[in-house]
């Protein structure tokens, strides 16, 4: 009997609480109810991404710049309204015709005015815009005008030890380049982007972008680099000291008359070095009195060499009057 009274009891409790709750829920909803209600009666602000899209650009307008592909606007406006948009299943997109842009000499131009009238289009009535991500575009172009322009290679390349770069193959050379025409006597050549190749020691091709100035296309917008990487070896070679600028009548003798040359050389080109490439000399002309030594300048280093280093610098020297028969 007094195990049925307890039981009892609980359950009184607990319909009790479960009442309470109720209760305390229906007035939560209906204040979250009211809350929104006068909110979405109010006017408030969001955020909206509109797809951009450029409509009626004819073949013969060749667009040369990037045109965005969306543009974030601040929206104003009732609540309510601004829900429906929101929850609207319709593409956010906000479309510009060619024939309203604004056309100058190299650029065509989307301003305030082009932009009210293409979401005047698709904004409902009571809705504004506050701002815009974009205030203004330019649309460069060309009617067809290009040049071809050499690509350089703009990336940093290092190599493991005995290792050296070869040479670096662009392929292709050149690109062609679409701008306003006005602009082709400033383009030049056409960097890549800057790749970091550290510790090579293969021959190594990889695949770059292109980076031209704004408002320039190039065609391809890619291109191949070939690095080409070679066991590097050292070279040493003797050769001999020339004489310049002395007077006539004057010879100047170098001690000693030679020099000795080293340098480092891809294996692939060793013998492709030849020792009259290099070219060493003292200057007459630079020879102060009273000094018993002259300097002595590599003039001339065959392209492909690195790491070059000679000895002597310095060389003793005497002068010797010459007859007028070059005796």
């Amino acid at each position: 009997m007094a195990a049925d009274q307890n039981k009892k009891s609980k359950n009184s409790r607990f319909f009790k609480m479960n009442r309470e709750l109720f209760v305390f829920l229906v007035f939560l909803l209906f204040s979250i109810a009211f809350w929104l209600i006068q909110t979405f009666k109010d006017t408030t602000s969001v955020s909206v991404d509109y797809q951009l899209k450029i409509n009626g650009i004819p073949n013969s307008v060749i667009v040369t710049s990037k045109i965005p592909s969306d543009v974030k606007v601040r929206l104003h406006g009732k609540g309510f309204e601004l829900l429906r948009l929101m929850l609207s299943s319709k593409e956010k997109v906000v479309e510009i015709d060619y024939a309203s842009l604004k056309n100058s000499s190299k650029a065509l131009v989307v301003d305030g005015e082009v932009w009210k009238r293409a979401f005047d289009k698709v904004l409902p009535a009571g809705i504004s815009i506050n701002e815009r991500s974009l205030q203004t575009i330019e649309i460069f172009y060309s009617n067809g005008d290009h040049k071809n322009v050499p690509v350089a290679f703009k990336g940093k390349v290092t190599t493991e030890k005995d290792y050296m770069v070869g040479d670096i193959i662009i392929q292709p050379e050149f690109v062609d380049v679409y701008a306003p025409k006005e602009s082709f006597d400033t383009i030049t050549v056409i960097n890549t982007s800057k790749p970091q190749l550290q510790n090579l020691k293969d021959t190594t091709t990889i695949t770059l972008d292109l980076e031209p100035p704004v408002g320039v296309k190039c065609v391809p917008d890619q291109v191949k680099a070939v690095v080409c990487v070679d066991l590097q070896t050292t070279k040493r070679i003797t050769v001999p000291i020339y004489t310049i600028n002395s007077p006539q009548n004057i010879v100047l003798k170098p001690f000693p008359m030679t020099a000795t040359v080293s340098y480092q050389v891809n294996a692939s080109k060793y013998n492709e070095i030849h020792d009259e490439e290099f070219n060493a000399v003292i200057d007459y002309a630079s020879i102060k009195e009273n000094d018993s030594r002259c300097k002595v300048n590599l003039t001339a280093v065959p392209e492909g060499v690195t790491n070059v280093k000679f000895s002597p610098q310095y060389v003793e020297y005497v002068i010797e009057q010459s007859n007028d028969n070059g005796e």
